[in-house]
């Protein structure tokens, strides 16, 4: 009877040890994935951090920018792209499409030491045409 619950043991200790990885993605580093969505939901961006010729993760690509369910051409102006901390990410829709320019600007921005989240302390986007928005304490994170 003794071995059978050492065994029994053995057998609950082994499946309560394992995990589904998608529980810990476990990122290694800010290159990848990132996506944001204003709380009303009508600016979406989605961009990639990527490392430069010399091999450092300090650039962002990959950028697509929805405007109230439009895709539009984004342009990407950066300042001071120095993980972790970056301070400013400017995104732009200067399309053909819209009628008018529309822009997110995240300022003051810290990716986590898990890779999982950036914080950043401000933005502001315009939307509709001619009003400003602000936000604070806000979170980009991974798609």
């Amino acid at each position: 009877m003794r071995t059978l619950s050492i065994v029994v043991c053995l057998i609950l200790a082994g499946l309560t040890s394992c995990k589904d990885d998608k529980d810990d993605p476990a990122f290694t580093s800010a290159e990848g994935k990132w996506t944001y969505t204003t709380p009303d939901s009508k600016i979406k961006i989605d961009f990639e951090i990527t490392k430069n010729s010399s091999g450092v993760v300090n650039q962002i690509n990959g950028v697509t920018l929805n405007v109230d369910g439009t895709a539009v051409v984004p342009v990407t102006i950066t300042d001071g792209v120095n993980l972790p901390a970056i301070t400013s990410m400017r995104f732009s829709a200067n399309d053909a499409k819209l009628v008018y320019p529309y822009a997110i600007t995240f300022t003051q921005a810290t990716v986590s030491a898990d890779f999982t989240t950036i914080a950043v302390a401000s933005a502001e986007y315009t939307f509709p045409w001619g009003t400003t928005q602000n936000l604070s304490s806000i979170t980009i994170k991974r798609p």
